[in-house]
């Protein structure tokens, strides 16, 4: 999976994560103010399908 990057919801600096550790519930530290940020037991399911989903999109398009 890639790495992507979530604007802090406390000071908005952009917080580097890997999408699989996300998933797998990592909690990522934002460098500026160190907030915790990670991903609710609840959504982890439509987390997973919505991203199942895009590389479907992406194989269908030929990208790798």
């Amino acid at each position: 999976m890639q790495e992507v990057t979530i604007p802090c919801p406390d000071c908005k600096t952009y917080i580097p994560m890997e999408v699989k550790g996300l998933i797998s519930g990592v909690q990522f530290t934002c460098p500026n103010c160190g907030a915790n940020i990670g991903l609710a037991k609840d959504s982890k399911p439509l987390v997973q399908d919505t991203l199942s989903k895009f590389d479907q999109i992406k194989k269908d398009v030929g990208e790798k």
